[in-house]
């Protein structure tokens, strides 16, 4: 804790974890409406707080006019210097008032804000990461983004409409009443005209909420178009693509800057539409008071409290206007999009666990690959070391149907029962599919290998099985040394090296790779393959390729034609 943060006090310090709030609830019935309320509720504790600080901030506001009309009355036009010192304590007690109401109740609200913010974000990330998949179909990387990020966002800001809207209606309220005691015509048409003004202004707001939806449907396109024409940059510029590439983003990109236009005309539309409103509004109230004065039904001094409420309740009026509009459309928007994830229904809702233990068991496949061309029926005993050969578009829907991955024409079942029955928590603790191009996390080779579930000389023992050997010793860190953004500082062969090491260091019972060596050279690949078999020894391990060093090194090799080859 810093020394200003003590001096402080605790009321300033961050929290040492994150504020705890009752669950937004969401099920298959949640629209993006409930969403919102839902959310603006959530934080209770603090929205409770904060609203009523709001409230005794703009009540401090309104009270603002009002004592400065009394004090004319009473101190200024009867010379008593009593009297004035009087009222201006009085001022000074309701500026102090409304200053401290006011920074307490912010802080309030953010907090609230903070809280929504990270469980809606934690949710999101935990359905994206789910286990059990989903649905919905692949997302690129960007869209994913997009939706933790920027929408989680627009919609934890709408949670300010629980803060300080009530304050702004207290604020209405008093002035209201003030205005009533003052004139009552002029004290009924603010009370009347001005939820009338906030519903028309709401109404108005529509166009906005279609266009903000619009503009993140397209910011998150754009994004994930830029992440995935990052991720295979090197493969676009080997096929000189980039102009194509560049096309390609350049076209989505001012689709997305389009929309983002159109929203932010939207947006000034309605916040001169909403000024121009408040404004002729606050101008009636204004006239009529001086029409007043000069036909002798008001004081000097109640005008001067009309003018000072007139001039101040056009701030609460207009932000009023401008929260119900702005943060509940945007709001409203972002959390359709946030139920387009926290609603999709998992792909995988299967329980079965045929055993308690870590040995492996019978691997069995059979049907017909997309092409339907390529068939298989492959059973694969317990500790078998199995090569699978076939055409490269097979291969890689053969990956696929292992890795889980929906297929209509063929199935696998482990220890006899079937991928859609295991849990899948379980299956991909027992069946590891490592894919052809994984990616790799910043930090050092050790921290990629073992991910805090292996040893530190389990996770040295995969680097050796997986010819990192050399490239570990031509390091200057060692296994220490950081690789940088998904291996950037790496090579092709390299990366490929570290992810296989990877996959060996996690020791599943079974074992599924996919060209696990393209990138490295014919020699290093034969000793990989050997090391490969000696570290899975005892366990099952499938690997598809058409390397004739795996293959020498098999116990079978099966074609993808119906046919087995046996070594």
């Amino acid at each position: 804790m810093s020394v200003l943060t003590r001096l402080r006090g605790p009321w300033f310090a961050p929290p040492d974890t994150p504020y705890s709030i009752r669950e937004i609830a969401v099920d298959d019935d949640t629209t993006a409406r409930s969403l919102t309320v839902r959310s603006i509720l959530a934080p209770r504790r603090f929205a409770v707080g904060g609203a009523i600080l709001s409230m005794l901030h703009q009540v401090g506001e309104a009270l603002v006019p009002v004592l400065a009309g009394l004090t004319i009355d009473n101190a200024i036009r009867a010379g008593d210097g009593g009297q004035l010192a009087l009222w201006l304590v009085l001022l000074a007690l309701d500026f102090a008032l409304l200053s401290y109401a006011y920074r307490f109740g912010s802080r309030l609200a953010q907090s609230a804000m903070e809280a929504v913010r990270q469980q809606l974000r934690v949710r999101v990330a935990a359905r994206l990461l789910d286990s059990r998949g989903s649905t919905g179909g692949d997302r690129l990387p960007g869209v994913a983004l997009s939706i933790t990020n920027s929408d989680v966002d627009r919609l934890s800001i709408a949670v300010a409409l629980g803060v300080y809207p009530p304050g702004q209606i207290a604020a209405i309220v008093v002035g209201g009443a003030i205005l009533l005691s003052i004139s009552w015509p002029l004290g009924l048409f603010v009370l009347i005209g001005v939820p009338l003004l906030v519903i028309a202004l709401d109404r108005s707001g529509e166009p906005l909420r279609r266009r903000s939806d619009a503009e993140q449907e397209l910011a998150a396109t754009a994004a994930g178009q830029a992440a995935d024409l990052m991720s295979g940059y090197r493969i676009v510029k080997g096929m000189r693509g980039e102009r194509a590439a560049e096309g390609r983003y350049g076209q989505v990109s001012q689709q997305a800057l389009g929309a983002a236009e159109q929203a932010r005309g939207a947006y000034g539309g309605y916040l001169g539409l909403a000024s121009i409103a408040t404004g002729l509004f606050l101008a009636v109230v204004g006239t009529t008071a001086g029409l007043l004065t000069v036909n002798g039904s008001m004081t000097i001094a109640e005008l001067v409290t009309v003018a000072g409420l007139t001039q101040f309740l056009m701030s609460p009026v207009g932000s009023l206007a401008t929260y119900v509009g702005m943060l509940w459309s945007r709001g409203l928007a972002s959390a359709g999009r946030i139920l387009t994830v926290l609603q999709e229904p998992p792909r995988h809702a299967g329980s079965g666990q045929p055993r308690d233990s870590d040995e492996p068991g019978v691997l069995e496949l059979s049907g017909v690959l997309g092409d339907g061309r390529s068939g298989l029926s492959l059973r694969v005993e317990p500790g078998e070391f199995v090569v699978v050969r076939g055409d490269s578009a097979a291969a890689a829907e053969l990956f696929g149907v292992l890795a889980a991955r929906r297929s209509r024409d063929a199935q696998v079942e482990y220890d006899g029962v079937g991928y859609a029955e295991l849990d899948p928590q379980w299956r991909r603790g027992h069946v590891l599919a490592a894919a052809h191009e994984a990616g790799l996390f910043p930090g050092s080779i050790l921290d990629n290998v073992d991910l805090g579930r292996a040893s530190r000389e389990r996770a040295l023992a995969a680097l050796d099985a997986a010819g990192c050997r050399e490239l570990i010793d031509g390091l200057p860190d060692g296994v220490a040394t950081a690789i940088g953004e998904d291996g950037i500082g790496l090579s092709g062969g390299q990366r490929q090296r570290v992810a296989l090491a990877r996959a060996i260091a996690a020791d599943p019972p079974v074992l599924v790779l996919h060209d696990p060596t393209t990138a490295v050279d014919s020699v290093t690949e034969a000793q990989i393959a050997l090391q490969l078999k000696e570290v899975r020894r005892g366990r099952t391990t499938v690997v598809i390729t058409d390397a004739p060093a795996f293959r020498a090194v098999a116990d079978r090799v099966v074609e993808l034609a119906m046919s087995e080859v046996g070594r």
